[in-house]
Parts: structure tokens; C-alpha cells; sequence
């Protein structure tokens, strides 16, 4: 586990903790927002649609620049404008510049994740899966404690308390920065391996796959995530269900990435995805402490392919790194979360809990169509990076 060592991963690691810790923020402060700015709940749906949007639906567009001009002070700027924004949303006098916070927020998070995924590619040789669980699980740890660290900071301080985390945020931002400040020798080094090879076209068939796995992926965890709390007369229960699912899939990521640098991602996809759907059959038809114990299982199954399904994209992709590092785990998760509209029409008319069922084989369809991927993609431009000796 040298990685956890390595001063790259590490700040790229913390980089997505922070950005992902401040971008989940917003929940809470729509709660508070809704009495001081006298909001709806389509006002609300609209300004959570805005900065989803800007968050993830761009990401490879700034994956292409990043492609074409690197620079290593992109994650810390963009760190630094996630705190900074986020931090004044609950001052916002009006919902027009409650918008505009939003949706320059959501562009920060936007830039920094396949920015920061296509250094990580350069920088961790024949360990990409590994790393980037390691850049998955600072990410998946930064989400969760969102509402916990806003909950605490507004209720204690007010809509102004958010400014209280502008220093440290800045501050991380800076070390970021001054950590990373000779990485773009490694992406540059990266990019003239890649290029040295004649006659290299992208997969067409393979990315369309992956994209279309990777999209089936996310609806499933989107939908678990918006429902699950309403599947539960029991509240506490419904939010212990919803944080040990969460845990799991945090979890799992890390395993999943581990086991796809031994054993290759192909089979790890294939194998996480079609096992999921069993777990998530068997979380439908348990309760209590057994739904918990379940629930930990098909969160881990189902986060265990998101760093492999990001690695392999950059490997069918070595020439356009940011580009397919932006596909997966930005377009693929917005286009993901509409499939939740298509859950939310069943349940009226048959039930919540009817509904749900349908999920079973969203991951079955993902593990079959995950078949089709070629066996062996082409990590070796980008396999043989530098060894990871920094600490």
C-alpha cells in the first residue's frame, strides 16, 4: 500500500475529499434557504438540477483541456473555488445569485475531477486501479461527511457559518498545489509515450459499451439513493440502510480497484456487476438488522467497478485521458440519474417498493453487456509510468 504514501496520490486524494465534502453542502443549505429566501420545492429541484449539472455534465470538456494543457495549479484552483463558492451560497440575497453560486461551484467540481484523474493516470504506473480507489474512497468519504460537517457548521453559526471553512479550505488548496508542482513532467512524459505509438484509434464499440455499463451503474445507485429513505416506515432505520450502503460502495471501490490490477478489469466488471444483482434482489426482501448486513454487500459489489470502469476508459482513450476520465465519472452519472425519473413514474403506479424491483436487473443487463468488452484493453502507453517512490 505504498500509495497511501505517495505525495501525489495522496494530495489528489485530498483534492476530491475536499471538493466532493464541499459539494455535498448544498442539501442542507436548500433546508435552511427555503424559510430565509421563501423557496419552492420546483425552485429547489431547479437549483439541485444546476449545480448537478455543472458538476458533472461538463466534465469532459474540461477533461479535453486538460488533454490538451495540463497545468498543475488547475486542482488547486479549482479546490479553492469550490470552498470559496459554496461557503457564500448561504448569503446569497436572491435566487438568481443563488443560481450563479451554483452553477460556478458545480464548474469548479467539474474541472478538478477529470483534471485530477488524468495526472493520477500518469503518475501511477502499472497501479492505476489501485490508485484511483485510493482517489474514489477520498471522494466517497468527502460526500458523506458533507451534511454532517454543513449540518453542524450553519446550525451552530448560521447561513454565514460557511465562511468559517474558507482558511482551512484555502489553505489545503495551497498544499495541493505546492505538492503537485512537478507532476506536469509525469502527465508530459505520459502524453510522449502515448504518442510515439503509430496507428492507435479509439475503440468506438468498447467505450460505447463502457459508457452504457457505466451509465446502468449509476442509475442503479442514484435511484437506491433517492428512494431507499422513503422504502423504510422507519426513519432511523431508512438512514442507517442509506449510510452503511454508502460505506459499502466507499469500501468496495477500494477492494475493486485492488483486484482489478491482479486479476484485470474486464472480470472484475463483469463479476461485481452480476453478483450485484442477487445482493440487490436479497436487500428488497430483507428488514432489519439483516437489510443492513445486505446492504453493506450490494454497496460494496456495486462501488467495486467505479474506479475500474475510469481506468479502463483511460486505457481504451490513452491519447484523450481527460476526456474518457470525464465520460465516466461525469456524463455517464448525470445520464445515469435521469433513469431515476423513469423509477419515480413506475412507483406511481404500482408502488415504491414494486417499482424498486426493476432495479434487480439494471445491474444484470450492466454484467451481460459488460461481456462485450474486449478482453485486454491497451494499458501499456500509460502502464509504464514512473514507479511510485515519492513520499
Amino acid at each position: 500500500m505504498r500509495l497511501l504514501f505517495n505525495r501525489y496520490v495522496f494530495a489528489l486524494s485530498l483534492g476530491h475529499f475536499i471538493v466532493d465534502l464541499f459539494g455535498n453542502f448544498p442539501p442542507i443549505l436548500f433546508s435552511i434557504l427555503r424559510g430565509s429566501l421563501g423557496l419552492t420545492y420546483g425552485e429547489i429541484g431547479l437549483a439541485a438540477m444546476v449545480f448537478s449539472g455543472g458538476s458533472s455534465a461538463l466534465q469532459p470538456v474540461f477533461g479535453h483541456l486538460e488533454d490538451r494543457f495540463g497545468g498543475r495549479w488547475v486542482q488547486a484552483a479549482s479546490v479553492a473555488g469550490v470552498v470559496c463558492l459554496v461557503s457564500i451560497i448561504g448569503l446569497a440575497p436572491s435566487y438568481p445569485l443563488l443560481l450563479v453560486l451554483l452553477v460556478l461551484a458545480g464548474l469548479g467540481s467539474s474541472a478538478y475531477h477529470p483534471s485530477a484523474a488524468t495526472k493520477l493516470a500518469a503518475v501511477s504506473g502499472n497501479s492505476r486501479g489501485t490508485a484511483l480507489s485510493i482517489f474514489s474512497l477520498g471522494g466517497n468519504a468527502g460526500y458523506a461527511l458533507g451534511p454532517v460537517v454543513a449540518a453542524a457548521v450553519l446550525l451552530h453559526f448560521g447561513l454565514g457559518g460557511g465562511m468559517l471553512l474558507v482558511i482551512p479550505g484555502v489553505i489545503g488548496a495551497l498544499y495541493i498545489g505546492l505538492a503537485l508542482k512537478d507532476i506536469e513532467r509525469h502527465r508530459e512524459a505520459a502524453q510522449a509515450r502515448v504518442q510515439a505509438i503509430d496507428g492507435h484509434q479509439i475503440p468506438v464499440f468498447a467505450v460505447a459499451v463502457l459508457l452504457l455499463v457505466t451509465i446502468l451503474r449509476s442509475w442503479l445507485q442514484n435511484a437506491l439513493v433517492l428512494y431507499l429513505p422513503q422504502l423504510f416506515t422507519d426513519v432511523s432505520l431508512s438512514g442507517q440502510v442509506l449510510f452503511v450502503l454508502l460505506f459499502g460502495s466507499a469500501i468496495g471501490g477500494v477492494w475493486g480497484g485492488m483486484l482489478a490490477d491482479r486479476i484485470g478489469g474486464r472480470l472484475e466488471v463483469i463479476g461485481s456487476l452480476l453478483l450485484t444483482a442477487p445482493a440487490v434482489y436479497m436487500f428488497m426482501h430483507s428488514s432489519g438488522l439483516l437489510a443492513l448486513v445486505v446492504s453493506f454487500v450490494a454497496g460494496a459489489l456495486m462501488g467495486s467497478s467505479y474506479p475500474v470502469t475510469v481506468v479502463m476508459a483511460q486505457e481504451y482513450m490513452p491519447r484523450n485521458v481527460g476526456v474518457a476520465s470525464g465520460l465516466m465519472m461525469g456524463f455517464a452519472w448525470t445520464v445515469g440519474g435521469l433513469g431515476i425519473f423513469a423509477i419515480g413514474l413506475s412507483a406511481d403506479q404500482v408502488g415504491l417498493a414494486a417499482a424498486l424491483n426493476i432495479l434487480v436487473f439494471v445491474p444484470l443487463a450492466a454484467g451481460l453487456l459488460s461481456l462485450l468488452l474486449p478482453r485486454r484493453p491497451q494499458p501499456e502507453p500509460l502502464a509504464a509510468g514512473p514507479a511510485l517512490t515519492q513520499s
